[in-house]
């Protein structure tokens, strides 16, 4: 539930204009879906190597399949150009 309303707050700190403060907030999640739009925005304000960090953190311990795919697929997508 805590994710959820995070997710929620930053989402909509992002659809304002507000990325530090949408990053900020989606920083305190912990789960899938808030690692995976975290990595995004990192990535989305060109900090590649956060976001390459946050996805092999993501890779070693998955919260779950569905997380280890979007991981695999972004990294293959966005850095190796697959």
């Amino acid at each position: 539930l805590r994710d959820s309303l995070l997710i929620a707050i930053g989402e909509s700190r992002k659809k304002a204009g507000e990325t530090a403060t949408a990053l900020s907030v989606l920083e305190r999640c912990q789960g899938h879906p808030g690692r995976e739009r975290r990595t995004r925005l990192l990535y989305q304000l060109g900090d590649l190597e956060r976001a390459l960090s946050e996805l092999g953190a993501i890779i070693e311990a998955p919260a779950s399949d569905e997380e280890l795919l979007f991981a695999e697929d972004f990294l293959e997508r966005k850095f190796h150009q697959k």
